[in-house]
């Protein structure tokens, strides 16, 4: 069976056009053997981000794929708080995270896959530090 993919892409300034960002990550989605099913545009001059707001809600929701590529990691969101919200939305739908800056001619689905739930102990870890400095402080303050 086929392997299905979202992009994500938004508008950042003029050092990376919208094209730019879409190119990569098509050429990901071919490397990787994966078919483009939807495809998210955020546009600069809104408030927030709605359409990844969006996006996220369709992916956790009737819009199932398998994977989520994006341009770089700093697309999605650029402060924990949000990731501490994206990265378990994604984990409940199935959703596999790539992005495209790590994909090369030599990398297979297998070997992002990998690197994929490497990022995700990583994330793992760091909630459980913050959790447990955020409690640590508590109890000292009190």
């Amino acid at each position: 069976m086929t392997k299905t993919a979202t992009i994500y892409i938004r508008a950042r300034g003029i050092g990376c056009p919208i094209m730019e960002q879409q190119r990569a990550c098509r050429e990901a989605a071919a490397r990787l053997g994966v078919t483009i099913t939807q495809e998210y545009v955020e546009h600069g001059g809104q408030k927030g981000r709605p359409t990844r707001d969006r996006m996220m809600r369709d992916l956790a929701g009737d819009h199932p794929t398998d994977l989520l590529l994006i341009p770089t990691y700093d697309t999605l969101a650029r402060n924990y708080e949000v990731w501490n919200k994206i990265c378990p939305t994604l984990e409940r739908a199935g959703v596999r995270l790539v992005v495209a800056d790590l994909v090369s001619e030599a990398t297979s689905l297998a070997a992002l896959l990998l690197i994929q739930r490497m990022h995700e102990n990583l994330w793992r870890f760091h909630t459980a530090q913050r959790r447990a400095s955020t409690t640590l402080h508590r109890k000292e303050s009190a």
